[in-house]
């Protein structure tokens, strides 16, 4: 049961803590505290996964740590999303991003542009939301992570299905569909009947418009 390996995993990473402690491993350290975070983060306790990366945070930056530094920001970016504090996510997404840069970690790159997107699409500011999905499924694609597009094609279907755009939507519901392996093929095909039959009907209603303002027109002229 995940609730008991969730209990088992903190029970783990606290005596880790105490032997780091004992054997001044505080690098190791900072490293377990963003693992309990994590886990805390999984569970939704988001008070708990923000003291736990706020107390790894300085640790990686006295330590000059710029991976464990650009995972915390990552991390502390998706627990804020999860708040709603979208402004602080944000920010901790951008101070991500150049640190991610210097190290050539793209894969830190792809989490956060995914972040801001995930970020602005729940403050419903599509249009960046839609910038920052695109360039992490850039990257995604220039890397080949298989996991990472179906991420980043999955936000661009949240997004466009949000802004109304069916047929965008269903254009990366079926991106997400050829990578994804973890729900049935038949719940991706439902998702995209339905996604068609929404562009179909938006289409269908943009047609009869046009056409009722042509007859209008020609009445006039008439």
């Amino acid at each position: 049961n995940i609730k008991g390996n969730y209990k088992k995993a903190l029970a783990n990473y606290e005596k880790a803590l105490e032997l780091g402690a004992l054997i001044q491993d505080t690098l190791g350290n900072s490293s377990t505290l963003i693992n309990i975070g994590n886990i805390y983060l999984a569970q939704d306790n988001l008070d708990k996964a923000l003291s736990y990366y706020h107390k790894s945070l300085p640790i990686k930056e006295r330590m000059n740590d710029k991976e464990g530094i650009v995972i915390c920001y990552v991390n502390l970016g998706i627990a804020y999303t999860g708040k709603k504090n979208y402004a602080l996510a944000i920010q901790y997404f951008n101070k991500a991003l150049p640190i991610a840069e210097e190290i050539g970690s793209v894969i830190d790159k792809i989490y956060a542009f995914r972040g801001k997107a995930d970020a602005h699409l729940q403050s419903k500011q599509y249009d960046k939301a839609i910038l920052n999905a695109e360039e992490s499924l850039r990257l995604a694609l220039q890397s080949n992570g298989k996991d990472e597009i179906r991420y980043c094609a999955s936000v661009l279907n949240d997004i466009y299905e949000a802004k109304g755009n069916y047929a965008k939507a269903h254009e990366y519901l079926s991106l997400y569909a050829i990578y994804n392996d973890s729900i049935t093929n038949q719940q991706v095909t439902d998702q995209i009947a339905e996604l068609q039959v929404k562009y179909d009907t938006e289409k269908k209603a943009k047609e009869n418009l046009a056409l009722v303002t042509e007859h209008e027109l020609h009445k006039k002229e008439q």
